[in-house]
């Protein structure tokens, strides 16, 4: 196809069979009969601070007069990596937070203000 040449690493072969995905929620509950299932965190708050802090980072963002191309390499991510945290569609690490408050040249306490 246009000049590709075939790789097997990418093959149909190489892939899971859907019998397998299938089978696998009906394995996990069976392993887990008679045992006490641990409560899964609600993590609907997450969201919220997630948004709230995505919030605070655009308004970091466009106090500076930067568009999201150039505060990007500033921070050290990518333009759709920053897109996403201003809309609260991810977490973050600490060590980046670490770096996009070296990028923006404050603190980590002034990064979570208001958060």
């Amino acid at each position: 196809i246009g000049g590709l040449k075939h790789n097997p690493m990418f093959s149909c072969q190489n892939s899971v069979s859907w019998p397998e995905i299938e089978s696998f929620p009906a394995r996990e509950a069976n392993e887990h009969k008679g045992k006490e299932m641990k409560k899964q965190p609600n993590h609907a708050h997450n969201t919220e601070k997630q948004i709230r802090l995505g919030l605070r980072i655009k308004d970091l963002r466009e106090e500076r007069g930067l568009s999201q191309y150039a505060c990007a390499p500033r921070l050290g991510m990518s333009r759709t990596y920053l897109a996403d945290l201003e809309c609260g569609r991810r977490n973050i690490s600490f060590a980046r937070l670490a770096a996009m408050a070296e990028g923006f040249d404050i603190t980590l306490e002034e990064l979570f203000k208001g958060v």
